[in-house]
């Protein structure tokens, strides 16, 4: 067999190995060989001097990449060895960086859902200053309970629609299972962005449809009225389980928490993190710091008097000093209020009604009252006016005023 022959596909499938290694030499490109060895393999090799001397570099088996490729490759082989980088030498670099790679991607194949959420994605988190990280924890654990010990890449969109339906039929409103889904969403985003998967697997999952379903609600006048006379009652027969002699107006914190948040517009973690250093009774503001704003914006409120006359009250028999609504068994932030506010609400008659709704009441009060939208907006702490546009609809005469322009 010639040692010498122009390279074609043709000309190399028909090499017959022999009982010996046998080795051919490009005449297009002097600088490629290939090995036939005994096994019938083909290996393409560039030639090189190094120190003067001849030498050789794998570039890869025939099959495994084009001649073409192996052209190119010995043009890039010999550009490195003029530059004194030895070609060896780097494809030893190559070859030892894929294996770390695919050892990583091994790893990363073997993450379960709770793995990746305890020990990538809330130190992430935490490292970010992220405030939703113990929300975003909880949730996940509490609505993908069964996902917990499914691997990352194995959580695929039928898993989710699956839940989906399942979540609806036990009577969760579609807004409720959206919004439960959000934080898997920002989850499997970490993941993706830390190259832990190739591709965001809940991409192509689609939200429930909304559209029977209220956006905001809101307390009406009436609902307003039985709710306020359920905080009234219950809180007199928590006052009379107080010690004789203890004149304190408010038995616990919960009617002076639901005032707070009817007449304020805060969010429930910002009325649990307010401390009385931010509540000024002389200027009559309670500010909002920028930790415990959702938005991480520092926001001014005016008490109005009934604000300022709960806080006032609560304050005589506080601590007057760090949070103002402590838990009363730990000292430490409140967490949530949920048994006693839905045991409220049952009794009050008022149903599908949030914490949270009160926010949208006290929103959508001050707009049918007149109040500017910008002003809303400021009070809320909403980022932008799109946001406070929803309750828009609820201006007296929003639309009769612009169209009087006219006349």
């Amino acid at each position: 067999m010639a040692n010498k022959a122009k390279f074609t596909d043709k000309f190399i499938r028909d090499l017959a190995p022999q009982s010996t290694r046998v080795r051919v030499w490009d005449t297009e490109n002097p600088y490629l060989v290939l090995d036939v060895l005994p096994t019938g393999k083909k290996v393409f090799r560039a030639y090189y001097r190094r120190a003067g001397k001849p030498a050789y570099s794998t570039i890869d088996a025939y099959g495994a990449i084009t001649l073409k490729e192996a052209r190119d490759a010995v043009l890039k082989i010999r550009s490195q060895a003029r530059e004194g980088i030895c070609p060896v030498e780097e494809r030893r670099k190559a070859k030892e960086k894929a294996e770390e790679k695919r050892k990583i991607e091994d790893n990363h194949r073997e993450l379960v859902l709770r793995t990746f959420l305890e020990e990538v994605y809330i130190p992430d988190a935490k490292r970010r200053g992220l405030k939703t990280t113990d929300k975003t924890e909880q949730m996940v654990k509490t609505h993908f309970a069964d996902f917990l010990d499914h691997r990352i890449d194995q959580i695929t969109p039928k898993m989710i629609e699956k839940w989906q339906a399942d979540t609806l039929a036990k009577g969760l409103k579609p807004t409720s299972i959206n919004r439960a889904l959000n934080p898997l969403r920002a989850i499997m985003s970490i993941a993706v962005d830390k190259e832990y998967l190739e591709a965001h697997p809940l991409k192509r999952c689609k939200n429930l449809d909304t559209k029977d379903t209220p956006g905001n609600r809101y307390l009406l006048p009436e609902e307003e009225k039985r709710l306020r006379e359920t905080l009234e009652v219950r809180n007199k027969l928590k006052l009379k389980q107080l010690a004789p002699g203890d004149n304190r107006l408010y038995g616990d914190h919960i009617m002076p928490i639901v005032l707070v948040a009817l007449n304020t517009g805060m969010r429930r973690g910002e009325i649990f993190q307010l401390r009385w250093e931010n509540v000024s009774f002389h200027d009559n503001l309670i500010t909002v710091t920028a930790e415990t704003a959702k938005s991480s914006r520092k926001r001014y409120i005016n008490m109005n008097k009934e604000t300022q006359r709960v806080l006032k009250d609560w304050h005589k028999h506080s601590t007057r000093e760090g949070l103002v609504f402590p838990n009363p068994e730990t000292g430490k932030p409140l967490v949530e209020i949920k048994s006693m506010w839905s045991t409220i609400l049952k009794d009050a008659g008022v149903k599908n009604f949030r914490f949270h709704d009160l926010r949208h009441t006290f929103a959508s009060k001050l707009v049918m009252k007149g109040a500017p939208l910008y002003m809303v907006q400021k009070l809320l702490g909403h980022s932008t006016i799109e946001m406070t546009m929803r309750y828009a609809h609820l201006s007296p005469d929003s639309t009769a005023q612009a169209v009087a322009l006219l006349d």
